[in-house]
């Protein structure tokens, strides 16, 4: 890992090659997303910090997981599709992200 992180894609049961039934918004599927969370913070190649991004379910699905305190999630970053993102840059000036659709006004 030359750049000091990994990304993991971790499919719903039932969607793409998953197997199982899709079932979202389910406890099971937000059991099941608590479960790689930990699972990747005991890996070898981990540093026990699991982050999570996505841009899925209008970010509601990252707040249930959350709602289970996993053990090894130590950040978020939360976007939907229609949020514009402000945060203050090193010297206190404000960013602005826009998702990508996004009105233009």
């Amino acid at each position: 890992m030359p750049e000091g992180y990994v990304l993991l894609m971790v499919p719903s049961r039932g969607s793409g090659k998953s197997p199982g039934y899709l079932d979202s918004y389910s406890a099971a599927e937000t059991n099941d997303y608590a479960e790689a969370i930990d699972w990747a913070g005991v890996q070898p190649w981990s540093n026990g910090k699991v982050g999570l991004i996505r841009v899925s379910y209008l970010a509601t699905k990252q707040w249930r997981v959350a709602v289970l305190q996993p053990k090894h999630l130590a950040a978020m970053i939360l976007w939907d599709l229609f949020a514009t993102l402000r945060l203050l840059g090193p010297n206190g000036e404000e960013v602005v992200f826009v998702g990508p659709t996004s009105p233009p006004w």
